[in-house]
């Protein structure tokens, strides 16, 4: 097994990942979001004049900032360009500001309804691993999503590092008003284990992904909060987003923070310690607008701060299909996907 041994050679492997011309990219998969052949959402602060502001004046490396002047929310979906997709974007409610728990509550509903309709997701790439005291790693992987509003969404990502990495991978199944399943592969392990609800915490062949960041929110399982705008550094550009707050008495679930762009997509997560601090963070990065109309990151940086391990997921490729694809992973998927 080929393992990387620091963190300036990972990052090398990383940088020196093939990129494709946008001209030589497949028609079938969508440009990244800076591209100039995507056509970007309006910036929020330009909603008046319906001008786009200009880019490139903030400080260079700077995460997040809070200006005085940032809006309190945007309030309008996305103009998609081009939509091919035949799912329309719903229209955003008259949203109430007075209680900061309502309007929480009213910006992730909405951005659920934004998100449905079109969730088969079929992609590849490697995953990449930096710990601290140990080799980092890096393995190809299979991605699938399946949207089954009437039996529940279900997401496996499938790690194969037979040369140069570990393999195992992640199968998650949400159904409406009920718990998530999830089941864990880890080689040389004959088989899967089944995670409980309170062990969804796990992490995957000791890099900082787990269990619970594949599944899908489950809004009624928890309190939401309005917390206020802040922008992020995204792609070369600042971008400004709700800060949600996510919160249960439930053991074993932790408080989360989700910044939510006023694009409607998830930027950044953050899981707090019972005390408030930040604890681990995943950030979301190189969108893509698939079909005119979803948005998709194609590169995930996952930090644990606490075991100090650096992961991240790179989409080599990723489409958006609808069931008329008719292929074959379009059955539910069983824990023995995991093992294949």
């Amino acid at each position: 097994m080929i393992v990387l041994t620091s963190a300036l050679a990972l990052a090398t492997v990383l940088a020196a990942m093939p990129q494709l011309p946008p001209s030589q990219r497949p028609q079938s998969r969508p440009q990244p979001r800076n591209n100039p052949a995507v056509k970007n959402s309006p910036d929020p602060r330009s909603k008046k004049t319906g001008r786009e502001t200009k880019r490139g004046m903030e400080k260079p490396g700077e995460e997040t900032e809070s200006p005085g002047n940032a809006p309190a929310a945007a309030d309008k979906a996305p103009e998609a360009a081009k939509d091919s997709s035949g799912v329309p974007i719903p229209p955003v409610p008259d949203f109430d500001r007075s209680d900061p728990e309502v309007f929480g509550r009213q910006l992730i509903e909405y951005l659920q309804t934004f998100e449905a309709g079109w969730a088969n997701e079929l992609g590849h790439g490697k995953i990449f691993h930096e710990g601290t005291g140990e080799s980092a790693w890096y393995a190809p992987f299979r991605w699938l999503a399946l949207e089954r509003p009437d039996r529940g969404d279900q997401r496996l990502l499938r790690v194969m590092g037979e040369e140069t990495g570990p393999s195992g991978g992640l199968l998650i199944h949400a159904k409406p008003r009920f718990p998530a399943k999830a089941w864990i592969h880890e080689a040389p392990a004959e088989a899967a284990d089944r995670l409980s609800s309170d062990e969804l915490s796990r992490t995957l062949l000791g890099s900082a992904l787990q269990a619970r960041d594949l599944a899908p929110i489950e809004i009624n399982r928890f309190e939401w909060k309005y917390l206020g705008d802040e922008s992020i550094a995204r792609d070369g550009e600042q971008v400004y987003c709700y800060r949600l707050e996510q919160r249960t008495d439930r053991e074993g679930e932790p408080t989360r923070i989700l910044w939510i762009a006023h694009q409607w997509r998830i930027e950044r997560i953050e899981t707090l310690s019972e005390e408030g601090a930040t604890t681990r963070t995943i950030d979301f990065a190189q969108w893509a607008h698939h079909e005119g109309r979803f948005w998709r990151p194609w590169r995930w940086a996952l930090h644990d701060r606490a075991s100090k391990s650096k992961t991240m997921i790179a989409f080599s490729d990723l489409d958006l299909l609808d069931d008329s694809a008719a292929a074959p992973e379009w059955r539910d998927l069983k824990a023995s996907e995991l093992l294949d």
